[in-house]
């Protein structure tokens, strides 16, 4: 049983880590339908796992140099509050009313990123004296990012620093009510309204997911809101695949990253709507 949990955990490990999500959404159901665990335990479970795969998937895409710690540490701190709130709050809520919220946010994702998202802001006119190493420039709430990854691919964007942060703090209470780690908001939000490119929004998702993340899943244990068992072996899983998800990354081209995405959040959050 514990090398089903560990490939399990694997697979999951692998495909959370490519897409920046931390695999949380498609963990929370199969440990609901397949281990047949209360909503909360799952929640919990999954939130512990999904810390430990963002860990493992923030240094092996640290050596890729796509993370934008500056940005992650600011969208971090913001999902915080919300991270402790949401882990409180799932207590509260019926199994029925879980499957259907948690199955119609995904589906409602699922249509935006099918629709194309709202559309990704088009570079600005960057200054000819635009800092080469990630400085900021155009002000407190106006951010610009400019770096160079490890395989020598420059990456340019400019977003508002309010509109991230006070996303951000939805997603940290969202992420810790459904148990999906964030990623699988963060990674939309970052790429189609703050204009991230997606490679640096899935490695920087990771980085935020390894602190928001453990914030949450140290409150579900507070709560005993954590199966120990199924948490470390999958953990365990799930840090094998990462650096598998995280080789993969930049050789999958951003509309299959994108796309991939899509189609996983309709067909679970389809069938959590079903359940219900």
């Amino acid at each position: 049983m514990l090398a089903i949990e560990f490939a399990l955990g694997t697979v999951i490990g692998a495909a959370g880590t490519l897409i920046g999500a931390g695999g949380g959404f498609l963990l929370v159901p199969i440990l609901i339908l397949g281990f047949g665990l209360p909503a909360r335990v799952a929640v919990g479970t999954s939130l512990t796992t999904v810390f430990f795969n963002a860990l493992a998937g923030s240094i092996a895409y640290s050596r890729q140099r796509r993370v934008d710690y500056h940005s992650g540490l600011w969208f971090a701190a913001a999902t915080l509050p919300g991270a402790v709130l949401g882990a409180h709050v799932v207590g509260w809520l019926s199994s029925d009313l879980f499957h259907l919220l948690f199955g119609l946010l995904l589906v409602g994702l699922a249509a935006w990123l099918a629709r194309g998202g709202a559309r990704p802001p088009a570079p600005g006119r960057w200054p000819a004296t635009a800092p080469a190493h990630g400085d900021r420039a155009g002000g407190w709430w106006t951010v610009t990012r400019r770096f160079t990854d490890a395989f020598g691919q420059e990456h340019e964007f400019q977003y508002s620093r309010a509109t991230g942060l006070g996303l951000s703090t939805g997603v940290g209470f969202l992420s810790s009510l459904l148990g999906i780690g964030g990623g699988i908001l963060h990674v939309p939000i970052m790429v189609y309204r703050l204009g991230f490119p997606a490679h640096v929004a899935t490695a920087t998702s990771h980085f935020i997911l390894a602190l928001s993340a453990g914030v949450g899943a140290a409150v579900h244990w507070s709560l005993g809101n954590v199966h120990p068992q199924l948490a470390v072996a999958i953990a365990l899983g799930t840090m094998a695949g990462a650096p598998v998800g995280a080789w993969l990354a930049p050789r999958v081209p951003q509309r299959v990253i994108l796309g991939a995405l899509g189609a996983a959040l309709f067909f679970v959050g389809a069938r959590l709507i079903w359940l219900d």
